[in-house]
C-alpha cells in the first residue's frame, strides 16, 4: 500500500484546488493534535512546537502549499469567525462546530474571554 494519500478528502474547492495532485501536504487524517498552530492577533498559522525535523517540514510544506497565510481571503474567514465571537455574535460552542481549528487554539493557548482585548484592533476593522 502506498504512503501517498487518496486525492479524495472533504474540503473546501479552494484548498482542493491548491492542493492539487501534490503530495507534499500533509494528510489530515494523519496529523496529531498542535501539528498547526495559530498565532493571534496575526492569525497565522505556524507548525506546532516539538515535532521532528521531518514533520516540521510536511507542516511547513503544507502551510505554504495552501497558501494558509498567503491568500487574504484564508485570512479573512479566519478573521471574520473570531470576530464574531469577540462581538458575542456566536457563542465558544458555535465556533467551535463551525471553525474548530480556532476554538481549539483559543482553549490550547488558555485566551478564553482574553482574546477580545487581544483582537480589539483587529475587529474593529471589520
Amino acid at each position: 500500500m502506498s504512503v501517498l494519500w487518496c486525492n479524495f478528502r472533504l474540503a473546501a474547492r479552494s484548498m482542493n484546488t491548491e492542493k492539487g495532485n501534490f503530495q507534499d501536504v500533509a494528510d489530515p487524517f494523519t496529523l496529531k493534535p498542535e501539528s498547526f498552530v495559530m498565532e493571534f492577533p496575526s492569525l497565522m498559522i505556524r507548525s506546532g512546537p516539538g515535532l521532528t525535523p521531518s514533520r516540521r517540514e510536511k507542516i511547513e510544506a503544507t502551510i505554504n502549499r495552501l497558501k494558509l497565510n498567503e491568500k487574504e481571503k484564508y485570512i479573512e474567514v479566519r478573521r471574520e469567525w473570531l470576530c464574531a465571537y469577540c462581538e458575542g455574535e456566536i457563542t465558544f460552542s458555535f465556533l467551535r462546530k463551525m471553525a474548530p481549528f480556532i476554538a481549539y487554539e483559543l482553549k490550547r493557548q488558555n485566551l478564553g474571554k482574553h482574546i477580545v482585548s487581544v483582537m480589539k484592533s483587529e475587529c474593529q476593522a471589520c
